[in-house]
């Protein structure tokens, strides 16, 4: 067994579908048809190649897609198999009154062990235009003032992690530069500290942006101020204590980066 010369990178949020296996009916969308098509864990092993701070992909965390129980299933028998996964954020109806029971199903599954987390679709709001309303600016408008005083509320909660994912498609998706960036992670910055942020690519949704390596390359100068402490946490401490992640991608060092056919 052999250990990485250089410190760790976990990718804290990306998301993988076969469409062969698995409609995406969100993709139906006309402004998200260049990411309109199969996207595999060895797709991400070769698209992620730009380091940050130094440090390549180590280890990630796959999140779900649809609101879809067979969905995260599959994410946690691939994360059995592929050590790049450290873990797995799936989906279950938390609303009903089997929730109990397709948690049971789920952690005593293949790769059960891996399920950290369920999460909400922002897609599967009732209203079409939730992510429009005014108590959700966005970072194109550069309108961040009512945003800053309501995360810096959630930050007050010590308990409270955040994901720095997705900010590169909410921005310009053709005109967005790290300027643009900066002020969002300044504040995220300043409110949770870097012991509370960890870095997430949201990839492949972010290729609708620039891409996995575009927005590491913008993580890797906006770091340029920050201790070695302070980029560790961000980039993979926090990632890992949050999500129990275990040693398996770090400890297979580069095979776990090595691309498979």
């Amino acid at each position: 067994m052999t250990f990485p010369t250089a410190p760790p990178l976990i990718d804290a949020h990306h998301h993988l579908w076969d469409l062969d296996q698995r409609p995406q009916p969100w993709l139906d969308d006309p402004s998200v048809a260049s990411i309109r098509r199969t996207f595999t864990l060895g797709d991400l092993r070769t698209t992620a190649t730009q380091p940050i701070a130094g440090r390549r992909l180590h280890g990630t965390v796959a999140v779900q897609c649809i609101p879809d129980v067979p969905e995260t299933e599959d994410l946690l028998a691939l994360a059995e198999r592929e050590p790049l996964i450290g873990a797995v954020v799936g989906w279950a109806d938390l609303t009903s009154p089997a929730i109990g029971e397709v948690l049971d199903r789920l952690l005593a599954g293949p790769g059960g062990a891996y399920l950290r987390s369920l999460r909400h679709l922002v897609q599967g709001e009732t209203d079409p235009e939730w992510l429009q309303r005014a108590d959700v600016p966005s970072i194109a408008d550069g309108e961040l003032a009512d945003w800053e005083s309501r995360l810096r509320l959630l930050a007050a909660h010590p308990q409270v992690v955040c994901k720095v994912s997705g900010l590169i498609t909410e921005a310009d998706h053709e005109k967005w530069t790290v300027d643009d960036i900066r002020p969002v992670w300044d504040v995220l910055l300043s409110a949770f500290g870097p012991d509370r942020l960890m870095f997430g690519s949201d990839w492949p949704v972010a290729n609708l942006a620039g891409g996995w390596n575009r927005w590491a390359a913008t993580v890797d100068e906006l770091l340029a101020d920050c201790a070695d402490t302070e980029i560790d946490s961000l980039l993979a401490g926090t990632a890992t204590a949050f999500y129990r992640l275990p040693r398996k991608a770090a400890e297979l060092g580069t095979s776990a980066r090595t691309p498979r056919t």
